[in-house]
C-alpha cells in the first residue's frame, strides 16, 4: 500500500508540475492560436491525469491523514482549474492580451496549484519514509528466519549423523559377531555358538 501511495502521490506531483508548466507556456505563447490550443490541450491532459491519480488515491487511502490530504488537493485543484478557466476567458474576450497580464490574473489562483502540489509531495515522502521503516522490520524478520533456519538445519545433521550411526551400528555389530565365529571356525574351534535375537 504505501509503495502505491507514494507512486501516486509522486505521479500527481509530477502532474501539478507539468499543469504549472503548460500553463506558462500557454501565456508566453498568447495570441498564437495553434500554440493556444496546443498548450492548452497538453494541460488539460495533466489536468486529467492528476484527476485520475488523486481518485486512485482516494481509493487506497486507508488512514485519516491521507483522506484529509487527498480531500485539500481535491479542493485546491477545483480552485486552480477554476481560476485557470477564468483566465483563459478573459483572454477570449481580449482583456488580457500579454503573458505579464497573464501571469497578474493566475497569480491569484497559484496558492491552490502550490498547496496541492505541497500536499502530494509530503504524501510521497511519508509513504516512502513508512516503506523504509516497513524494510527495517522485513530486514529483521529475514535475519530471524535465517537464524532459525541454519539452527534447524544444523540439528537436522547432528540428529543425522546420530541416527545414520545407530543404523551403520545395528548393521555392522551382527557381521562383525559373524566374521569372529567364522575366524574361530576356521581356527579349528567348533564350539562356537552364533546367538541370533533378530529377524
Amino acid at each position: 500500500g504505501d509503495a502505491k501511495m507514494s507512486h501516486l502521490a509522486d505521479g500527481a506531483h509530477a502532474h501539478v508540475l507539468g499543469m504549472r508548466r503548460f500553463e506558462k507556456d500557454y501565456f508566453l505563447n498568447l495570441g498564437d492560436a495553434q500554440k493556444d490550443l496546443e498548450y492548452l490541450g497538453k494541460w488539460k491532459s495533466e489536468h486529467d491525469a492528476l484527476v485520475g491519480e488523486l481518485k486512485e488515491m482516494a481509493r487506497l487511502a486507508d488512514g485519516d491523514v491521507d483522506k484529509r490530504a487527498i480531500e485539500v488537493a481535491d479542493r485546491e485543484l477545483e480552485a486552480y482549474s477554476t481560476g485557470y478557466a477564468r483566465v483563459q476567458q478573459m483572454v477570449r474576450e481580449g482583456t488580457v492580451t500579454t503573458p505579464q497580464q497573464g501571469n497578474k490574473e493566475i497569480n491569484v489562483y497559484k496558492d491552490p496549484i502550490r498547496a496541492l502540489g505541497e500536499a502530494v509531495e509530503e504524501m510521497a515522502e511519508r509513504h516512502a519514509q513508512q516503506m523504509s521503516h516497513q524494510a527495517v522490520v522485513i530486514d529483521d524478520a529475514v535475519d530471524r528466519t535465517r537464524s532459525v533456519l541454519l539452527s534447524i538445519l544444523a540439528l537436522a545433521l547432528v540428529v543425522g549423523v546420530v541416527v545414520s550411526l545407530v543404523i551403520t551400528r545395528s548393521v555392522t555389530e551382527p557381521i562383525r559377531g559373524i566374521v569372529e565365529a567364522v575366524e574361530q571356525v576356521a581356527r579349528g574351534d567348533l564350539r562356537v555358538r552364533l546367538e541370533v535375537d533378530r529377524t
